[in-house]
């Protein structure tokens, strides 16, 4: 728990696979937010993000500069946008719902399941038209 900052929570990536979130305590959040919270920062969010690219650009390409996260930046508004889109992606997988017009990133939205044929297009194919609209 934090106070006197500007943001509800923050994800600290470590390094090594670790991280610490931060809540701030002077937001008035409802306790009901706090689970969205928590996997918007931890998992599958930023702390996931972070992960990934610590193993596929830092350790497997050797992109250090991977490892800086520059605040206010057109990266920090992406990796905004991928903790949001991985906590309905996670929601979907589990049988629940995205918002409107959401489809899981490896299915079809006629199946919205694992990546498989998908039945417009008759071949495999990890993104089909319903899913570009």
């Amino acid at each position: 728990m934090v106070t006197d900052k500007p943001w509800s929570g923050f994800n600290y990536y470590l390094g090594e696979y670790r991280s610490t979130v931060a809540v701030n305590a002077d937001v008035k959040q409802l306790m009901s937010n706090l689970p969205r919270l928590v996997a918007h920062e931890s998992y599958p969010g930023h702390h996931t993000e972070h992960c990934r690219k610590e193993v596929g650009l830092v350790n497997r390409k050797g992109q250090a500069e991977q490892t800086i996260f520059l605040v206010n930046t057109p990266q920090c508004l992406i990796a905004e946008g991928l903790a949001d889109l991985a906590l309905y992606a996670a929601i979907a997988r589990v049988g629940g719902a995205g918002p409107p017009g959401f489809t899981p990133i490896w299915g079809c939205a006629s199946t919205a399941s694992e990546p498989r044929r998908c039945p417009r297009r008759r071949r495999r194919w990890p993104v089909c038209d319903r899913m570009r609209r």
